[in-house]
């Protein structure tokens, strides 16, 4: 069976992009489910857990020469210039909240120089809260679509 490679990486790509956005800073902690669709995945949805901690920062901020985030009432516009594997990735979100339960989300994300061929995305994520992170899980883990679970010093392209 022929396993398309690029769908691990198109993961990778998503979780620099989000990992830039500091979504922790945002969300009550916990595990939280999120449905993202983007304009390169041909209508696919991917759907990955994400654990958030109190006090957890994307491991990626090291690697962001720019970082605003801004909440007016139930929308919060992220604005962040972050560097992955060579390329700097501009990404522009506005997120709605309903409550401190759930949001949505849309993205753009433009990338520079290209990465395997991909210079923008526009993404669509919702996402909702489903409770305590498990014990096997600690803040700012992910777990992705195939099952792989990334901690969160292995952001950024594997680099800690």
């Amino acid at each position: 069976m022929k396993r398309n490679l690029r769908l691990p990486f198109l993961s990778l790509l998503l979780l620099a992009t989000t990992a830039c956005a500091s979504h922790e800073a945002i969300y009550k902690p916990g595990l939280w489910e999120i449905s993202r669709q983007t304009d390169h995945a041909k209508g696919k949805t991917v759907v990955e857990k994400r654990c958030v901690g109190k006090e957890t920062r994307s491991t990626n901020k090291d690697s962001c020469s720019k970082r605003s985030v801004a909440r007016q009432g139930a929308q919060t516009t992220i604005d962040s210039v972050c560097s992955f594997r060579g390329s700097s990735i501009t990404t522009h979100e506005v997120i709605t909240h309903s409550g401190s339960d759930a949001y949505h989300g849309v993205e753009t994300s433009r990338i520079d120089p290209p990465i395997h061929g991909l210079s923008e995305t526009v993404s669509m994520e919702d996402g909702k809260w489903i409770g305590p992170c498990p014990a096997d899980m600690k803040p700012g883990d992910m777990l992705l679509p195939d099952g792989t679970k990334v901690r969160a010093n292995q952001r950024n392209g594997g680099q800690s």
